[in-house]
Order: C-alpha cells, then sequence, then structure tokens
C-alpha cells in the first residue's frame, strides 16, 4: 500500500512539472507572436501594423493603370 502512495506522489509532481513546462512555452510563443513592445514587436502585431498602414493609404478613388475608365 505504501508503493501506491509513493506513485500517486509521483504521477502528481510528474503533472505539475508538465504543467510548468506547458506555461513556459505557451510565455515564449506569445511574447514572440504577440509582444506589443516598441523596440520588438511580435511577428502578429507587425503584420497587423502593416496591413493597418495599408488600408490606411489606400484611396477609393484612385485609378491604377490603365483601369481608368473616364
Amino acid at each position: 500500500m505504501k508503493e501506491s502512495s509513493s506513485q500517486s506522489g509521483q504521477i502528481v509532481i510528474e503533472y505539475i512539472l508538465l504543467l510548468v513546462v506547458a506555461v513556459a512555452i505557451s510565455a515564449i510563443l506569445v511574447r514572440g507572436l504577440a509582444s506589443r513592445s516598441e523596440s520588438s514587436p511580435g511577428i502578429v502585431v507587425e503584420r497587423w501594423k502593416a496591413i493597418q498602414k495599408e488600408i490606411g493609404e489606400e484611396l477609393p478613388d484612385k485609378c491604377v493603370g490603365d483601369s481608368c475608365n473616364r
């Protein structure tokens, strides 16, 4: 019976260690993908700013090449 108690304690410790590893990996991913730091923005935030800039610069009545029907 003593061995069973030892095994359940080991399972709890392994579960906690796996949880710590999962949280650490997710924190690293969030920092790399969605960081809002001005010095090193995350990939998602940087791309989102580029999309916003592109949409903001677009003029609805702008003609491109020969596509103007005037």
